[in-house]
């Protein structure tokens, strides 16, 4: 497992922010790769999801979960599923830190993070590297679609678990 950390900057509030992660209908129009999502329970959702990696894309059904928050300023989200068509399971821990910081375009929200990925079957035998990798990029595409949503004015009521 890797211990590289990651950052990205949104325009918009860690209120808005953490909005956005206990809203099924929110995700499922910022969350890059999402194919289906239905919550079943604050902070659970199932749902199929899809990452490009180099040469393919992978496709799973997973149950993902919120542990751990502390709105608005940390959450750890885990992945739990199995793969499509590859065969295996993969489990993904993402610790989630949310920061307000101050810029001359003003609010901006600091998301630090970093993700675990295990995996077995075929996935596993590709390189969980790799898969990692894609999260990475999944997340920059998920914060981009966020502050998106933030500008356009469409930010689902905060909610505490």
């Amino acid at each position: 497992m890797s211990d590289e950390r990651h950052e990205v900057g949104i325009r918009g509030t860690p209120e808005q922010v953490w909005a956005f992660l206990w809203d099924a209908d929110a995700l499922a129009r910022v969350l890059p790769g999402c194919e289906s999502i239905r919550a079943e329970g604050p902070g659970r959702y199932r749902a199929a999801l899809k990452v490009r990696v180099p040469l393919f894309t992978i496709r799973g059904d997973v149950v993902a979960e919120l542990h751990d928050p502390i709105a608005p300023r940390e959450v750890v989200l885990t992945l739990d599923g199995t793969t499509r068509g590859l065969g295996g399971t993969l489990h993904v821990r993402l610790p989630i830190a949310l920061e307000r910081t101050e810029s001359p375009d003003g609010q901006i929200t600091l998301v630090r993070y970093h993700v675990e990925v295990a995996a077995t079957g075929a996935i596993g035998a590709f390189g969980p590297a790799v898969l990692r990798d894609a999260l990475v990029d999944e997340v920059a595409g998920l914060a981009v679609n966020i502050e998106r949503e933030i500008a356009a004015g469409r930010v689902p009521a905060m909610t505490t678990p």
